[in-house]
């Protein structure tokens, strides 16, 4: 049985290890190119998967163009008949001191403002009265999204004086 085992050459050997190097180090050169630094700077590390990095930044970018708000979305008075580019702006503002109160991750205003936006975007004639309450509801549905430990209802309706109830945020929710 011993002589079952193949010999090998050691020079056919270490040719195919420079070849796989060689193979290695322009498979890098061209990666790099179409990298960002910190994924240079990540290029060793086998959980950064940086081999994906142009394929996951392409469905990124495509995803983002594929639910991208209309820039006008307001504008249209037939749609949006109450609320306006102003009204919006200040909500917000509104919106961004609650947060900063509530100390919130800054995750948490952006999926706040992308709910609001969405929700004016479908739902045609949206009262301006009601608007306070969508922007509570927004707070609360992103804050149970992105937060570990999310701000009670009952706190954030003590917050703004009870000016709007816990049955229009639980209506607006569904």
């Amino acid at each position: 049985m011993p002589g079952l085992l193949p010999k090998f050459d050691e020079a056919k050997l270490q040719a195919i290890v420079d070849e796989m190097e060689l193979r290695r180090k322009e498979w890098l050169r061209e990666y790099k190119t179409k990298l960002d630094l910190n994924d240079v700077l990540e290029i060793r590390n086998p959980q950064a998967v940086v081999e994906f990095v142009p394929e996951i930044m392409e469905n990124m970018r495509n995803e983002e163009m594929r639910h991208l708000y209309p820039s006008n979305f307001l504008a249209d008075r037939d749609f949006q008949s109450e609320i306006s580019d102003k009204y919006r702006q200040y909500l917000v503002d509104w919106l961004a001191e609650l947060h900063y109160k509530f100390k919130m991750w800054p995750e948490t205003l952006y999926v706040t403002v992308g709910i609001i936006d969405k929700t004016l975007m479908k739902w045609q004639h949206f009262k301006k009265a009601d608007l306070q309450c969508l922007g509570i509801t927004a707070l609360h549905i992103a804050g149970k999204y992105e937060e570990i430990y999310p701000q009670e209802l009952k706190t954030i309706l003590h917050v703004i004086d009870n000016a709007v109830t816990r049955t229009q945020v639980c209506q607006l929710e569904t």
